[in-house]
C-alpha cells in the first residue's frame, strides 16, 4: 500500500513548478495527482500518466479531482486571486514567494484560511541553508554582542535574456518589482535574522531597463531597528539587476561588539569570514559548514526539499520549521514600504 497521504495540485509549470513537481514526485509522502497550466496546450510529454492535466484553474475545479493541498507556481500577479478560489474550494495553499503583492490582500486570504479551517503556507526556501541556520543560532545567543553594522549586497544581472518580451517579468502588475521577484529572500532573511525594521530611505534608479521593464533596476535602502541586538545599527542594502553579464554579488555582512561575519552566494550558502570573540576556528566551521546534505543531493533545489521535508512533519503533527503568514505579511510591508517612495 501506498505511504502517500496527501494529494497535491501543482498550478503553473515554469521553471519554479517543474523545481515542486520533482520534489512531490519523488516524495513518499505527498502524491501529485494533477498539473495546471494555461502555458500549454498540450499534456507536456514528461508528465507522467498518473497526473491529470487541466489548462485552466477553473478547469481543475470543475472536474472535481480529488487533492487536498494546491501549489501556488504562477506569475505573482496572479497568486491572490488563485489562492482565493482554492481556499473557497476547500484546497490548503502553498504559494511561491512572494505569496502576493499586497500586506493587506494578504490578510485578507489569511483570515479567510483561518475561517475556513484551512492553511496557507508561504515559501522562503533560503532560510534552510545550513549557513543561514547557523547565524540565526548563533544571533540567538548573541554571541555576537551588539550589531554595529548590517549590509546586504544584491547585485545581479537581469537583462535581455530574462526580460523577453512575451514573459510576464518586467510588467509591474504580474511582477511587481525586482524587490518582489529577485530580492524578497534577502529581505526575509534580514528580516529573519534580526526582526521587523523600519525603513529610513529608499532611493530607487532605473540605469539599463527602460525597454525591459516597468519598474527600478537598482536601490540603496537604509534600515533601522528599535529594538534588539540590531538595535540603531547601521543598516544598509543595495540591490541592482543591472551587473553586466552575470551575477556579480549577493553578501550580507555583520560588524558587531564581539565579531564579525560575511556570507554571500545566491542562496546564502556560502561563509567568507567568521572571525571573533568566542567563535570557532574559522578553516573548522567553514568546513563543518560546508558540509550541506541536501545541497551536495539536490544543488540549487535544496531549499525546496528541505521545504518539503518541513511540510510533511507539519502533516503529520510533528515540530517544524515552516515560515508563517504573519512573517510573510510583515515583510511584504516592508517592500511595501521601501516602494513608497518609487
Amino acid at each position: 500500500m501506498s505511504e502517500k497521504t496527501t494529494k497535491v495540485v501543482l498550478i503553473g509549470y515554469g521553471h519554479i513548478g517543474k523545481r515542486h513537481a520533482a520534489v512531490i514526485m519523488g516524495s513518499k509522502y505527498f502524491e501529485l495527482v494533477a498539473l495546471v497550466d494555461t502555458h500549454h496546450e498540450k499534456r507536456p510529454e514528461n508528465l507522467p500518466e498518473s497526473v491529470s492535466f487541466f489548462a485552466t484553474l477553473n478547469d481543475f475545479l470543475a472536474a472535481e479531482k480529488k487533492a487536498g493541498l494546491a501549489i501556488i507556481a504562477t506569475p505573482n500577479g496572479l497568486h491572490g486571486q488563485q489562492i482565493k478560489q482554492c481556499l473557497d474550494n476547500g484546497l490548503n495553499v502553498v504559494a511561491e514567494k512572494p505569496i502576493v503583492l499586497s500586506s493587506t490582500e494578504l490578510t485578507a486570504l489569511h483570515h479567510k484560511a483561518i475561517n475556513a479551517g484551512l492553511q496557507l503556507f508561504p515559501v522562503v526556501q533560503n532560510r534552510y541553508a545550513k549557513i543561514a541556520t547557523w547565524l540565526q543560532q548563533l544571533l540567538q545567543k548573541e554571541l555576537l554582542g551588539q550589531i554595529y553594522i548590517i549590509q546586504v549586497n544584491c547585485l545581479w544581472n537581469r537583462d535581455e535574456r530574462y526580460y523577453q518580451k512575451e514573459s510576464w517579468h518586467g510588467d509591474l502588475q504580474l511582477d511587481g518589482g525586482s524587490l518582489y521577484t529577485q530580492f524578497l529572500h534577502f529581505i526575509d532573511m534580514l528580516y529573519w535574522l534580526f526582526g521587523k525594521p523600519s525603513v529610513k530611505s529608499a532611493t530607487l534608479l532605473d540605469f539599463n531597463h527602460q525597454a525591459l521593464s516597468n519598474f527600478e533596476d537598482s536601490g540603496l535602502i537604509q534600515f533601522g531597528f528599535t529594538k534588539g541586538i540590531a538595535k540603531d545599527a547601521l543598516t544598509t542594502m543595495t540591490f541592482s539587476t543591472a551587473a553586466w553579464s552575470q551575477n556579480a554579488e549577493s553578501s550580507l555582512t555583520i560588524i558587531a561588539e564581539k565579531g564579525s561575519i560575511k556570507i554571500a552566494g545566491q542562496y546564502m550558502e556560502k561563509l567568507q569570514y567568521a572571525i571573533g570573540d568566542g567563535l570557532p576556528n574559522e578553516v573548522a566551521l567553514q568546513e563543518e559548514l560546508s558540509m550541506d546534505i541536501y545541497k551536495e543531493k539536490y544543488g540549487a533545489a535544496g531549499g525546496h526539499y528541505q521545504f518539503w521535508d518541513e511540510m510533511e512533519k507539519f502533516y503529520k503533527g510533528q515540530s517544524h520549521a515552516l515560515p508563517t503568514v504573519q512573517e510573510a505579511t510583515e515583510v511584504i510591508e516592508i517592500i511595501e514600504q521601501i516602494y513608497q517612495n518609487r
